[in-house]
């Protein structure tokens, strides 16, 4: 079993992080240091880029081919409105444009008072892809420009695995069950028994994600 962790404090602002590369397609990744007065803290932010032509994700050199991923991220709020643009998380990634491989997730709002924020994962199979495995019923609140916390996890034999995931609001205890837990196997999509982990935005030209901190475990 190993592990990585980042607050990106380690990181120069300003510049893309050296230990990440380009998945699928270029996307615009930097490190950014808020004003004074603001949090305290480094963040990465990636710009979608290539538009609705394909996926392009950010891929974290670091951490080696795996079947088992442990993910906590903190995700920072982008401001008025939702509160981000439909953040990634590629598990066991791999493939190329148009033949993706890996599990994704991600994350969809509708802005209001309260950021009502869902997760859904599907598997992605030589570029093609099922119905998902999991969508984020009953969703997860969060007062507007308030971070939130995502963890999930995908374990299980190489080629299989159970995807669990929860969310809750900075400041908040962490809640003690799984808001689910699903089988990742989906019919004629065959989960890849390995792969990387990658962050991006869904695919439309102008968004963005931004990450205060993230925790990997693999093995």
């Amino acid at each position: 079993m190993g592990s990585v962790r980042t607050d990106f404090r380690e990181y120069r602002p300003g510049v893309a992080p050296a230990d990440w590369s380009s998945q699928f397609q270029a996307v615009e990744a930097t490190i950014r240091s808020p004003p004074v007065g603001l949090a305290d803290r480094h963040y990465l932010s990636v710009l979608e880029t290539a538009g609705s032509s394909g996926h392009a994700a950010l891929r974290w050199d670091v951490v080696p081919s795996s079947s088992y991923f442990g993910v906590l991220a903190q995700l920072r709020p982008r401001g008025q409105g939702a509160n981000w643009d439909n953040p990634l998380f590629w598990l066991r990634v791999g493939g190329t444009l148009g033949a993706e491989d890996g599990l994704l997730v991600y994350a969809f709002t509708q802005s209001g008072t309260i950021d009502t924020i869902g997760f859904s994962a599907r598997v992605w199979d030589a570029g093609s892809f099922g119905p998902p495995i999991a969508v984020g019923t009953p969703a997860v609140q969060v007062p507007t420009g308030v971070p939130a916390v995502f963890r999930c996890s995908l374990s299980g034999d190489p080629g299989s695995g159970v995807f669990r995931w929860k969310a809750w609001p900075v400041g908040k205890e962490e809640p003690a069950e799984w808001d689910q837990e699903v089988a990742a196997d989906e019919g004629e999509q065959v989960l890849p028994a390995t792969g990387g982990f990658a962050v991006g935005a869904q695919p439309a030209a102008g968004d963005t994600i931004a990450l205060d901190a993230l925790s990997l475990a693999f093995e």
